[in-house]
C-alpha cells in the first residue's frame, strides 16, 4: 500500500458537503479593502461565481473583509466529485482580474484559502459558523455594529429570494481604456475589444436556506441570526468598555491603502482541522470517516499506478478524479 506519510494528504470532499471556507489575500495586503468601486466588483464577482456553478454550489452565507473573506457554502458536485476548488479558482480569478486591472496592477490576490467540512444537521456548529462569519468587523474591532460594515455580504439578504445588481463598467467591464495603454492597444488589435463582454449585464443569486433549519422559515431563521448578531455587538460594547478598546470605524476603514499589511503577529503552521463539530463524538466520528477514507484511497491509488486504470477511488476523491478521470465509488444514496 503507498505510504501517504509526510505527503500533502488527499483532499477529501464528498459531494453534498456543507464547507465554512476562510480565503486570505496574499501577505494578508488589503486587496479587498472596501471603496465603492471594490464592494461593486465584489458583487459582480460572488455572483458571477454563483452563476457559473449554479445547481453544484448553494451559497448559504458569505462576508468580505479588507484582506479575506469567508463563505458558507454547500458542495453538490458534479459527476459524483465535489467542486469547491473549482469554484473557488473560479471566483479567485475574477476577483483578481477584476481588482488589478482597476487598480492598473498584475500579480496574485489570495495565497490559499481553508475548509472546514461541517455535518449538516449539526445544527449549533452551523449556528456558530453563521455568527462567526456574520460577526466579523465587530470581532475585529472594525465598527461597533455589524450593519455598519457596509461591505459585500449576505447578511441582509433574504434566504430563497433572488437579488440582482447591475455589472459595474468597472475591471475588465469598464468601457474605456487606460491612456497609457491605448496606443499598444492600437497596435495589437485589442482596442476593437473594449467593452465588448459576454458576461451579462446584470449579475442574480438566490441564497440558499441554511441545512439542518427544516423546521423554521426563511424569515424566522434570519431574524433569530440578527438577534444573536445584536447580542454578540452588545457584548463586544461591554468587553471595549472594561478594557478600554477603540473601534476603528467605517469611514477610516475603507480608506486603508490597499498595499497595506497589517501589524499584527500572524500565527503560522496553525491547526486546521478538516472538520468542525459541536461535540467530541461528532468530531471523533469525522475523524474516523477521513482514516477510512486516507486508507481505502492509498490502496486504490497504489492499484492505479500499477496500471490498473479501473480501480474505484473512495467516495469524496477529487484531485484524481479531476485531474485523471479517475473512477470514484458513488456515495451512500
Amino acid at each position: 500500500m503507498v505510504d501517504l506519510s509526510g505527503v500533502t494528504p488527499p483532499i477529501y470532499l464528498p459531494p453534498g458537503s456543507l464547507v465554512q471556507v476562510s480565503a486570505t489575500c496574499v501577505a494578508r495586503l488589503f486587496r479587498l479593502v472596501p471603496t465603492d468601486e471594490v464592494v461593486e466588483i465584489c458583487e459582480a464577482c460572488i455572483r458571477a461565481a454563483a452563476t457559473y456553478y449554479e445547481g453544484k454550489i448553494l451559497l448559504h452565507e458569505y462576508e468580505f473583509m479588507s484582506n479575506h473573506l469567508h463563505l458558507l457554502a454547500t458542495d453538490l458536485g458534479d459527476n459524483g466529485r465535489g467542486v469547491l476548488p473549482d469554484f473557488m479558482r473560479y471566483l479567485d480569478g475574477m476577483l483578481t482580474k477584476n481588482l488589478n486591472k482597476h487598480r492598473g496592477i498584475s500579480g496574485s490576490n489570495f495565497e490559499g484559502y481553508t475548509v472546514q467540512i461541517i455535518d449538516r444537521d449539526d445544527t449549533k456548529r452551523i449556528l456558530e459558523a453563521v455568527l462567526y462569519i456574520q460577526n466579523q468587523a465587530v470581532a475585529a474591532g472594525l465598527t461597533r455594529t455589524n450593519a455598519e460594515w457596509k461591505h459585500c455580504s449576505s447578511r441582509n439578504l433574504a434566504y430563497g429570494e433572488k437579488s440582482t445588481v447591475v455589472k459595474p463598467e468597472l475591471g475588465i467591464w469598464a468601457n474605456r481604456m487606460r491612456k497609457i495603454n491605448a496606443a499598444a492597444a492600437d497596435r495589437s488589435g485589442r482596442s476593437k475589444y473594449v467593452g465588448h463582454s459576454r458576461t451579462p449585464d446584470q449579475f442574480s443569486l438566490t441564497l440558499h436556506k441554511l441545512p439542518g433549519f427544516g423546521h423554521m422559515q426563511p424569515d424566522e431563521l434570519r431574524t433569530m441570526i440578527a438577534r444573536k448578531l445584536v447580542r454578540l455587538e452588545l457584548e463586544a460594547m461591554v468587553r471595549r468598555a472594561i478594557t478600554g478598546g477603540q473601534v476603528l470605524g467605517w469611514e477610516k476603514a475603507r480608506s486603508i491603502d490597499h498595499n497595506h499589511i497589517p501589524t499584527s503577529p500572524r500565527q503560522l503552521f496553525d491547526r486546521r482541522p478538516t472538520h468542525a463539530a459541536s461535540t467530541p463524538e461528532r468530531r471523533e466520528a469525522a475523524r474516523v470517516r477521513e482514516e477510512t477514507f486516507r486508507r481505502e484511497y492509498a490502496i486504490a491509488l497504489e492499484a492505479f499506478l500499477d496500471g490498473d486504470h479501473t480501480v474505484e477511488f473512495p467516495h469524496g476523491t477529487y484531485l484524481m478524479a479531476r485531474r485523471f478521470r479517475a473512477r470514484v465509488a458513488r456515495g451512500p444514496g
